[in-house]
């Protein structure tokens, strides 16, 4: 099928004994508001190799029941993110990681989680929304290592602030009234953070709470750093 261009394309309950090749082809429409061009591959069997380099699905593809004996190679291939479901995008990463080309791999990675985040609107998996949420407004799903040092540089600058205000009872003159019950408060949670390990040792005195948190943020961000830069750089 090589240079072939298809518009609407179904295979179902096919199978396919020997090598197939879609390279260069393209499947859908080019700018195509709909999703009735999604190239479809239902229960297809591929028993050899299949090829779709540097092809693009301009509508969409979904794989999600194609049944597959050896990994397929979408290497430079075009897919039109909006209409192609979560598990297309795990099976096209994991086709990449078996042969190491971990770049490509991390790029449907971060594809196959923003799936996942769609299909969590309207349950009650709060967690999995918060972490997938952050993860992506930090780092991308560990595609950007910019955003996480912006994101350091912004909070120390707020930790400083905050500093400086507890140096010269900033707080204290703005907010008079919480020297009672707030100040109470605030000793028994700098009390308890100070039992917390690692963090006890390099904790501010009279702002361990405050501390605490601001260096569990700085290592999750620390760590979004590490993983970026390793997904753009592993071997």
């Amino acid at each position: 099928m090589f240079e072939t261009k298809f518009g609407k394309f179904n295979i179902k309950k096919s199978i396919f004994d020997d090598f197939v090749g879609f390279e260069k082809c393209s499947f859908g429409e080019s700018g195509d508001s709909e999703n009735e061009y999604i190239a479809k591959f239902t229960y297809a069997t591929f028993l050899s190799f299949v090829n779709f380099r540097n092809t693009n699905f301009y509508s969409g593809l979904d794989i999600e029941n194609i049944n597959l004996k050896e990994s397929p190679n979408f290497l430079n291939a075009n897919i039109n993110e909006k209409y192609s479901n979560r598990e297309t995008f795990r099976i096209i990463k994991s086709s990449f990681d078996k042969i190491h080309n971990y770049i490509e791999a991390n790029k449907y990675f971060a594809y196959e989680m923003k799936k996942y985040k769609e299909e969590l609107k309207g349950t009650n998996k709060t967690q999995e929304k918060l972490i997938l949420f952050l993860n992506e407004k930090i780092s991308n799903y560990g595609q950007s290592y910019i955003w996480p040092i912006f994101y350091m540089i912004a909070t120390s600058i707020i930790y400083y602030l905050l500093i400086l205000g507890y140096e010269n009872n900033i707080l204290y003159e703005i907010h008079p009234s919480i020297n009672g019950a707030l100040e109470k408060i605030s000793s028994f949670v700098n009390n308890v953070s100070k039992n917390i390990s690692p963090f006890s040792k390099i904790l501010k005195a009279g702002m361990e709470f405050v501390s605490l948190v601001f260096y569990i943020i700085f290592a999750s961000l620390i760590w979004q750093t590490l993983v970026a830069v390793k997904r753009h750089t592993r071997r």
